[in-house]
């Protein structure tokens, strides 16, 4: 069951993005990428997150994947 929460969560976080590129939003492009930085600050003050190599290339690659959605769906209007 949380593999399929997990598998939704990401189809809406996909279509959201894709559709403020879309649309040529800037503030509804950041919204995602600011609670995505949020969240991980969040984790790391409250001691959830260890930094190993992995946990900080991650969330990097989280972050890269929003804005390159971003952009893809924006060039996909023109």
């Amino acid at each position: 069951m949380i593999e399929l929460i997990g598998f939704i969560l990401t189809i809406l976080i996909v279509a959201f993005q894709s559709f403020a590129g879309y649309k040529h939003n800037k503030y509804l492009g950041m919204i995602l990428p600011v609670i995505f930085i949020g969240s991980i600050i969040y984790l790391m003050a409250a001691g959830r997150f260890e930094l190993t190599t992995r946990n900080i290339v991650m969330p990097i690659v989280g972050l890269v994947a929003l804005i390159g959605l971003y952009g893809f769906a924006g060039r996909t209007k023109k």
